[in-house]
């Protein structure tokens, strides 16, 4: 359904007791909700390839990361445009779970068995970023670039707030009777009437759409090791 006719059911629902403002705040917090559960369950959702938002340039180091970039899954750069792009390494550690498993995204195509940069990256939320609304995080690459070379980020988007029927829906459609019906009890909740029929309603519809994310989980590339009492002949 689309969020005109959610908006709808939304407000009939709570007996036509809330604001509009209230509706679509109720919307957007059940959305929001279900797209966090979404993510600890499959990052392969809501990924941005983005070849235009950074370029190297020379000298350098620090560069402002797209607004709707919430998690970095890979960056790669390039020199030229007949040359290979490049994976560029976290600098705080390879070791970190969040960069091992991202390179096994079958979606992202060429994994880390790929040509390495000579350049290291990390990123961060200066203080005067954190002050405002945008919160735009910045990466930072070591050392300077010493020349131009393109950029390719692949990360996960940040939730956009749902304010009126013209908004970014995000969540699938498949999850529209979750979104429905946890923001039906949010707003019986705000009006003093008993929410758990609402409640218990979105929780079975969560109980299913989840399943619906599990079996999309994007499947890891497996190296094939062979043993070596194979060659033991």
């Amino acid at each position: 359904m689309d969020l005109k006719t959610m908006f709808a059911l939304a407000h009939a629902k709570s007996y036509y007791s809330r604001s509009d403002l209230e509706v679509w705040a109720a919307i957007s917090g059940a959305a929001h909700t279900l797209y966090l559960k979404i993510l600890a369950e499959n990052r392969g959702f809501f990924i941005a390839w983005d070849t235009t938002s950074v370029a190297l340039v020379p000298n350098t180091e620090e560069y402002v990361l797209p607004a709707a970039c919430t998690q970095l899954l890979r960056v790669r750069e390039q020199l030229g445009p007949t040359d290979p792009w490049r994976i560029v390494t976290p600098a705080e550690s390879l070791s970190d779970p969040d960069f091992g498993d991202s390179q096994f995204f079958s979606e992202l195509g060429p994994n880390m068995d790929g040509p390495t940069s000579e350049f290291t990256y990390y990123t961060y939320l200066l203080m005067t970023d954190a002050k405002t609304t945008a919160e735009n995080y910045r990466i930072r690459f070591e050392p300077p670039p010493y020349d131009n070379r393109a950029v390719e980020l692949v990360y996960v988007s940040r939730f956009v707030e749902i304010s009126g029927p013209n908004s970014v829906k995000v969540i699938p459609n498949e999850g529209d009777e979750v979104v429905l019906y946890d923001a039906i009890a949010t707003l019986l909740g705000d009006n003093g009437d008993n929410p758990a029929n609402a409640q218990q309603h979105s929780h079975a519809e969560e109980l299913v759409f989840m399943k619906w994310v599990r079996k999309r989980q994007q499947q890891a590339a497996v190296t094939h090791v062979q043993a070596y009492i194979e060659d033991m002949d």
